[in-house]
Order: C-alpha cells, then sequence, then structure tokens
C-alpha cells in the first residue's frame, strides 16, 4: 500500500481556499487578494510538480474556476487558454513556423489600426506592444527548448500521439 501525500494536499489547499474566501472583507477586485489566492494555489501545485508529479499538478488548475466564481476576472481563465494554445501550436507547427505566423498576424493588426486611425495609440503604447511580440516569442521559442531538451521521450510520444503525429501502435498515449 502506497500514500501519495498530493491527494491530501489537494483537499488542504481546498479549505485554505475556503477560509480565504470566506473572510467578510475579501475584496477580489484587489491585486494583493488576487496574489494570496494564488500563493495558495500555485505553491503546492509548485511542490507537485517538482516530484515529478504533473498531472496531480494540473488538477490544480480547476481551483481558477472557483475563484472566477468569487469575483476573479475571466481574463486570466483565458489568457490561460492562450497560453495553452500557443504551446501545443509551438509543438504541433515548430517554433520557426509559429513565430513568422504570429510576427505577420500581429503586423497585419498593427497595420489595421493604424489604419483605423490609432496612430496616437501607437505613439503611447509601441513599447508595450514590442514587450508583448518579445514575451511570445521568448515563450514560443521556451516551448521548444523544453519540449526538445526538459520533456522526456515518453512525454513527447503522448503529446505526438495526441496531436496525431505518430501512430499509436503500442499503446503509449493511453
Amino acid at each position: 500500500m502506497s500514500l501519495q501525500p498530493s491527494e491530501f494536499v489537494k483537499a488542504c489547499t481546498a479549505l485554505a481556499v475556503a477560509k480565504l474566501l470566506s473572510d467578510r472583507q475579501y475584496n477580489f477586485k484587489l491585486v494583493k487578494n488576487q496574489i494570496k489566492a494564488f500563493i495558495i494555489v500555485f505553491f503546492p501545485a509548485l511542490l507537485i510538480t517538482l516530484q515529478p508529479d504533473a498531472g496531480s499538478a494540473l488538477i490544480y488548475l480547476s481551483f481558477f474556476f472557483v475563484l472566477n466564481r468569487e469575483g476573479l476576472t475571466l481574463n486570466y481563465i483565458l489568457l490561460g487558454a492562450a497560453v495553452i494554445a500557443l504551446f501545443v501550436l509551438t509543438i504541433f507547427f515548430g517554433a520557426n513556423t509559429m513565430f513568422i505566423s504570429l510576427f505577420i498576424i500581429i503586423s497585419i493588426v498593427t497595420a489595421y489600426i493604424i489604419y483605423r486611425g490609432g496612430k496616437r495609440f501607437f505613439r503611447f503604447n509601441w513599447y508595450k506592444i514590442l514587450g508583448f511580440y518579445a514575451l511570445v516569442a521568448l515563450f514560443i521559442f521556451g516551448t521548444e527548448f523544453t519540449y526538445n531538451n526538459i520533456f522526456k521521450q515518453h512525454h513527447r510520444d503522448r503529446f505526438e500521439v495526441l496531436l496525431g503525429m505518430k501512430v499509436d501502435n503500442v499503446n503509449i498515449g493511453y
């Protein structure tokens, strides 16, 4: 018989989040309160990921639905979905293809906004746009590096079977 501490930690995390949210003066609109909730959720998830048990750590993402129900903005869930989509697309198409595609898309959107009269917007926010593009490019190439150098072969095999890049003859994707 084995004991998996991550199962107990899931229940304790749920109780800690419930205790935090039950405070009458707790306002989720304040960034400091959001950070408190994120620490309660991400700290055990990080420790479980270091075991390594990424499957159990993924369960902690479901806390975002609870936090959303209690007043956390939907932008966090949408951002997470966009990051997951970018991760999967980078694995499927490769980093170079994704980088070029995003550069073209961002260029088209930028040209459209300038054409529609957004010159003043870009005069004051060009550094934010460049920073966003640099962050996305760093994420794309970081995903490529992580996929090829950090993931073990059985992890890569599961992604490739899931994405249809490889045929599962030996039941590696189960």
